[in-house]
């Protein structure tokens, strides 16, 4: 696969929206251990939301992680 398209489209990005989108993933992947994700989990409950269902059909924290936020 070559990266460089996604890293030209990337570096194109204003630097706001660079910003943004770093600071997004750098929360999902502070999350995606299994102790962000049990956090998650007890979020979506105390707002009458059951995660476990829709979490238990994907893999791996990050991409649980990445569905949520």
């Amino acid at each position: 696969m070559d990266a460089d398209p996604i890293f030209e489209a990337w570096q194109a990005l204003p630097e706001v929206g660079r910003n943004d989108v770093e600071r997004w993933f750098r929360t999902i992947g502070d999350l995606a251990t299994a102790e962000g994700l049990q956090t998650l989990i007890e979020e979506g409950q105390f707002h009458g939301v059951d995660l476990t269902v829709p979490l238990g059909q994907l893999k791996g924290l990050h991409e649980k992680a990445f569905w949520v936020y």
